[in-house]
């Protein structure tokens, strides 16, 4: 017979153990479009057309399944992007300090969200869904001594509240599979943070799920940007700058430093439609002047679309 408490830590070794993500020198990212301009906010709609944003030409493409990117819309630095399951879209505009609220052709669908609990913000960046509401991070200044970035959440009345604040240039955001943990990328320090949720909206305890600054110096090697999440909870971000995605388990081990195709990555979502399929944007060049879309084959990872 077994001793009392033997099997439920066996049943924790078996639910810990890695997924199965290629080793990395059997990933070679693909090149699948190629823009004049850095590019920001990639996201999927569910029939697997692509948007990503241009932020220095203030223009959203649009790129069909197996076609060629078109304009969609117009935004001042345009950056992150979501679409609810109405087909609505949300896109930050980043020169304004606004949330957009658009229909599926790009128009307004109401005045833009501008403020939170009274408050203007700052300079947002990036948004996670969460069924009819939704969290966005607000960094404010990219300045070494900035700890003053905050993250928001807001409800389907599009009337926001803080839920984290005191964080240096909060940047990514994507909620865990079960929605219980919102992950957040602290840029200025290399560190992906865990707030854990007691329900939407009401954030628990904050955490550090990994720090990267051991390995990835921002003043030498880039910083992290966006971040996405498969359906096994591990947690997906580039290092811009720095050419490469790691991939990070819901416990914080580095379980993988893939390629991204491009020396300055900033975005990356999975498709819905092509299993598999990470899509990453941002640029080739430092400088930011020579966008691209490439594409990592990660078979049996797939993504949250929230």
């Amino acid at each position: 017979m077994l001793a009392t408490g033997t099997l439920p830590a066996l049943t924790l070794v078996a639910l810990v153990q890695t997924p199965d993500l290629p080793p990395e020198a059997a990933v070679e990212p693909e090149t699948v479009h190629e823009f004049g301009v850095f590019l920001e906010g990639i996201h999927f709609a569910t029939d697997g057309t692509a948007y990503v944003s241009d932020v220095p030409g203030g223009t959203v493409y649009r790129i069909p399944p197996n076609g060629a990117p078109e304009p969609w819309t117009s935004a001042a630095a345009p950056n992150g992007h979501k679409i609810y399951g109405d087909g609505s879209h949300l896109v930050i505009a980043m020169e304004d300090a606004a949330i957009l609220r658009l229909d599926g052709e790009g128009n307004a669908l109401g005045d833009p969200i501008v403020t939170s609990e009274g408050e203007p913000l700052d300079r947002p960046n990036d948004l996670a869904l969460d069924g009819d509401g939704f969290y966005f991070t607000d960094p404010g200044a990219f300045e070494p001594s900035n700890a003053e970035g905050r993250v928001h959440y807001s409800g389907p009345d599009f009337q926001p509240w803080p839920v984290a604040s005191g964080l240096s240039f909060p940047n990514g955001v994507v909620l865990a599979p079960n929605g219980g943990t919102l992950y957040v990328a602290e840029t200025l320090t290399n560190r992906i943070i865990a707030v854990q949720l007691l329900t939407r909206g009401l954030p628990g305890r904050q955490s550090e799920l990994v720090d990267l600054s051991g390995e990835v110096d921002p003043a030498t090697d880039g910083f992290l940007d966006g971040i996405t999440v498969d359906q096994d909870g591990n947690v997906y971000a580039v290092i811009h700058g720095g050419g490469r995605v790691y991939v990070v388990s819901p416990g914080g081990e580095v379980l993988r430093r893939y390629r991204a195709g491009m020396a300055a990555p900033a975005n990356l979502a999975f498709s819905p439609t092509e299993p598999g399929r990470l899509y990453v944007v941002g640029s080739r060049d430092a400088e930011r002047t020579e966008g691209a879309v490439t594409v990592l084959d990660l078979p049996g990872r797939e993504g949250v679309h929230r």
